[in-house]
């Protein structure tokens, strides 16, 4: 695969080929900044349409900065269809008939001889001397373009003003109104950037050294969800769009409007498509690339790599792949142009590993009892499941932590440890031994977490911190969401008495990170501890920081962070591997010599025989995830039971939500985001459905206080008590057997031993514990009742599901009303008291509720789950 390729091309003259359209120019936009044309543009386009020649459906590519690239190849694609595709151009002398635009002004011509040029206006008939005044060049106006005003020199005015534009605009201009084919460009929300698709027709362009409105320059359009186009091109010329941009669909990039122009009639050459995870594929985004396909219309996708490596749906349908790995490849080019994420991601250091001994912490025993063995448990309860994420949680946080704890932190770490132990005994899920060793494990981890004691790692991050300084770099340190603020407090505090300044000192979190918030490239980051593969694999490959340090513990074995690491590193060298074969084969395919980058994987022999890039992620994050995975089971619905379509959505307290999936006449579930409003870029709040939700998202979870309901929905509705009393007639046999003796799970059982139709153990739970107004069905009601051998009459069980549904739809109208209130009230508490006082105070404030901010640390797999656990706003 390394050697000559027969016929082939080499590298170099491929480069060559590139079109040279656009040198110089920078595009701007309000989130990504500056836009460069860069070489890796001109490869993409041009690699793109060797694949469409080769009957290719398109390609997919990975590469530092793919935001920016998918914007890229858009404009650069539409410019060389304008300047360089065949066809008149726009620009042509006057002909009488036609309804024309010199510049900004739209005229009738009348009459055109060789010897003058007759037009009406908005005011006056007036006619031209070929032989005093060359009459310019015309464009033909848009439909319904309004005549302009003419008298005096208004028209040699615009005339002027149109043949000033800087030279790569006028020669843009003079070709709008050639009949080529639209390019469209469709985007999703990412972790990276995010730029909503209307600001495109926002955006500015500098070039010659004069900078304008992507609007005066380039004939462009943005068509809405309901399919109506508007129109982004301020020049009243008739001219076809040259990039159409796709709308968002409940948050997830959509092109089927785009499809639909095309069906219309519309040529459109290609869409480009960034594609933030492999997650998006599974939602309607995949249907549109392959209708698109079908059509014969080009697709190009951007990503980072470790989605690139998860694209086996989309190569099967004969997409080409193409890694641009660290973009040495480019420099190949004679005048290497790169993007600045690019050019670090070429010059960068390699990350630096600093191990730190976890010493007499005891944080090797507590890894060893809780990974090495309780990840092996199977839970007898969804409780002792919970509780056992939250061990995990404790450790991870304990491992990443870089300071000594404050008092309130500790007594929340300790309470959790303390509850979790609890639970997993009362489950009765771990033999007598194994639950001593998983006491041992409690106790090491509420000794770490001990106020003001200082762990291993501290005084390896103060040295790692203050070195950089005295070197006279911005350090950025990188923590827990949940630790930001303190942790930038203490190490602030600890600078500035031991003389340092903390002006080139920050705190961020992950998510910030991966944004690139406050980050130029030139800072030294320092990653408090190891996070999960995904995250760190972005974090390295991304191209953000030129240099980073990983601070890992270790037990003089390489256990603990260090051991998660290296099969880190491994996996990614394996990957890096196959992506840079799967480009050779692509590079070969399209009669390009192959690039042949060095072999990075490393085989070690494993005890297990497991390969490396199959290891699973040992991290405390994705273990957490998995469990959780393994929790959401048991929501899903058995075979008969009453279920909708859900997206289970899990939070890092360990709970999770099921989103209702949209769908015929239903919109779905969605979750009020407001990691924007936090971070001072948005004064509103988006709600947002599960497709459109990213691992980072801070969601405001509202609890409507239910005593604020009742006495909101009595009243407004007559009769309301008297309601809830018929709709709660069905726990009268649940009281009565406790009043008997029985526990809970005993009736638990009891109900489902009897239901005609299967129900599921949480479903079941929740009537037991009391926390459903009624059970959906007619059936489940005589369950109920029969269970305890207690007769109902069928008018009976009518007038409970009737009520009940009076009441639900009440608590529902009024709990939407409370919610809306909340989230305003909150906000403003932000503005007015600060973050963390509006969480802790607002209930102390208003009657209606409390609220807590979650984070969001995985979406999951869509399913078939029980009606009443799905959450739907």
């Amino acid at each position: 695969m390394n050697g000559p390729v027969p016929g082939a091309i080499s590298l170099e003259e491929f480069f060559d080929s590139c079109t040279r359209v656009g040198e110089g120019a920078v595009l701007s936009f309000e989130n990504l900044g500056n836009v460069r044309l860069t070489t890796i543009t001109r490869a993409n386009l041009l690699l793109l349409q060797r694949a469409r020649e080769q009957g290719c459906p398109g390609i997919i590519f990975s590469c530092p900065d793919f935001e920016r690239e998918s914007v890229a190849i858009t404009f650069l694609a539409a410019m060389q269809n304008l300047l360089e595709a065949e066809g008149d151009p726009g620009l042509h002398e006057a002909m009488a008939g036609e309804t024309a635009a010199i510049g900004d002004c739209v005229v009738e011509i009348t009459d055109v001889t060789e010897t003058k040029v007759m037009l009406n206006s908005r005011d006056q008939s007036v006619g031209y001397l070929r032989e005093i005044y060359e009459f310019p060049m015309v464009h033909r106006a848009s439909a319904g373009a309004r005549l302009s005003k003419t008298k005096g020199s208004a028209l040699k005015k615009f005339a002027a003003e149109y043949d000033m534009q800087p030279p790569m605009a006028r020669r843009l201009l003079d070709m709008c109104g050639k009949d080529v084919p639209a390019v469209g460009y469709v985007s999703s929300p990412s972790q990276y950037l995010n730029e909503p698709p209307t600001h495109i027709l926002s955006g500015k362009i500098m070039a010659d050294g004069a900078g304008a409105s992507l609007s005066r320059v380039i004939p462009i359009s943005y068509v809405s969800p309901s399919g109506k186009i508007r129109n982004g091109f301020e020049w009243p010329f008739d001219a076809p769009p040259s990039i159409i941009v796709g709308p968002r669909t409940d948050g997830i990039g959509s092109a089927y409007q785009i499809i639909e122009l095309a069906r219309g009639g519309m040529a459109v050459d290609f869409v480009s498509f960034n594609i933030p995870s492999p997650d998006i594929l599974e939602t309607t985004l995949l249907s549109d690339v392959l209708d698109l396909v079908d059509m014969g219309i080009g697709v190009v996708g951007f990503c980072d790599r470790w989605t690139l490596d998860r694209m086996d749906l989309l190569k099967e349908k004969g997409f080409l792949i193409f890694d641009w790995d660290d973009c040495e490849a480019a420099t190949r080019a004679e005048g290497c142009l790169l993007s600045p994420v690019q050019r670090t991601m070429l010059e960068r250091q390699h990350e630096k590993v600093m191990p730190v001994q976890a010493g007499e912490s005891g944080l090797s025993r507590a890894k060893e009892i809780i990974y090495d063995r309780l990840d092996k448990v199977e839970m007898y309860t969804d409780d002792a499941w919970r509780a056992k994420q939250d061990l995990f949680r404790a450790l991870g946080a304990a491992i990443r932590m870089t300071e000594a704890p404050d008092d309130e932190y500790c007594d929340l770490q300790r309470d959790l440890i303390s509850s979790s132990i609890e639970a997993i005994e009362a489950s009765r899920s771990l033999e007598q031994e194994s639950f001593n060793e998983l006491c041992e494990a409690c106790d090491i981890l509420s000794s770490i977490y001990e106020p003001g004691k200082p762990l291993p790692k501290e005084q390896q991050i103060y040295e790692l911190i203050t070195d950089r300084l005295d070197a006279g770099y911005a350090v950025v340190l990188v923590v827990d969401s949940n630790r930001t603020k303190r942790a930038y407090e203490y190490w602030r505090e600890e600078l500035e008495f031991n003389d340092y300044s903390a002006e080139d000192f920050r705190v961020i979190n992950t998510r910030d990170f991966m944004a690139a918030r406050g980050i130029d490239g030139g800072e030294c980051v320092i990653f408090s501890g190891w996070y999960d593969r995904g995250v760190m694999d972005r974090a390295v490959h991304s191209g953000i920081s030129a240099d980073m340090t990983f601070v890992l513990y270790t037990d003089g074995k390489g256990g603990l962070e260090l051991e998660w690491w290296r099969r880190a590193n491994e996996q990614w060298h394996i990957a890096s591997d196959r992506c840079s074969k799967e480009t050779d084969r692509s590079l070969s395919k399209l009669g390009i010599e192959p690039i042949g980058r060095p072999t990075k994987s490393v085989t070690h022999a494993k005890a297990s025989g497991t390969p490396a890039d199959k290891e699973k992620d040992g991290s405390p994050a994705a273990i957490i995830t998995e469990i959780e995975r393994r929790r959401l089971q048991k929501d899903v619905a058995r075979k008969g039971e009453k279920s909708v379509t859900a997206v289970p959505v899990m939070f890092n307290d360990g709970t999770h939500v099921w989103l209702r999936s949209g769908g015929g006449t239903s919109s779905g579930g969605k979750l009020v985001v407001i990691t924007d409003c936090l971070d001072g870029q948005n004064d509103e709040p988006e709600r947002k459905p599960a497709s459109a939700l990213l691992p980072g998202d801070v969601v405001l979870r509202t609890h409507s206080d239910r005593a604020y309901i009742r006495k909101a929905s009595e009243k407004r509705v007559d009769g309301y008590k008297a309601a809830l009393q018929v709709a709660h007639r069905w726990k009268e046999p649940i009281s009565r057997a406790r009043m008997s003796g029985m526990s809970d799970p005993e009736i638990v059982e009891r109900i489902q031993s009897h239901l005609r139709v299967p129900r599921s153990t949480q479903t079941v739970r929740g009537w037991v514990k009391g926390e459903r107004i009624a059970p959906q069905s007619e059936e489940d009601i005589r369950s109920i009742f029969s269970a305890f051998r207690i007769f109902i009459k069928d008018e009976d069980i009518k007038g409970i599901l009737g009520a009940a549904s009076l009441i639900r739809g009440q608590h529902q109208r009024t709990g939407m009303m409370a919610h809306e209130k909340m989230v305003g009230l909150f906000l403003d508490d932000v503005s007015r008291y600060g973050l963390d006082d509006a969480v802790s105070g607002f209930d102390d404030r208003h009657e209606s509720g409390n609220v807590e901010l979650l984070r969001i640390t995985a979406i999951g797999d869509e399913a078939r789950v029980a009606v009443d656990r799905a959450y739907v706003v």
